[in-house]
């Protein structure tokens, strides 16, 4: 490798990630997690859907394992950093 290769690539090595997070929600979370992004509550969102709150309740601790988060701040921030909405 050129000395001016293993310079761009030095340079470039910041932009690409050591490691990708690939989350594959159910259409059902996305749903609840685009609501939840909203500031709605179970409550509002299970009306929403249609589902009792403790489905919704099910549904956001499967979002928030997925997403490696233990509340909703934390989901709505992991959902900006990956770009899920």
């Amino acid at each position: 490798m050129t000395e001016s290769a293993a310079a761009r690539l030095a340079r470039a090595r910041p932009l690409f990630p050591e490691r990708i997070d690939l989350v594959a929600l159910t259409n059902r979370e996305h749903k609840v997690l685009t609501e939840l992004t909203q500031g709605h509550s179970p409550q509002e969102i299970a009306r929403s859907l249609v589902v009792s709150v403790a489905t919704v309740r099910s549904q956001l601790q499967s979002v928030y394992r997925k997403l490696g988060a233990s509340n909703r701040d934390e989901a709505i921030m992991r959902t900006y950093e990956l770009g899920l909405l």
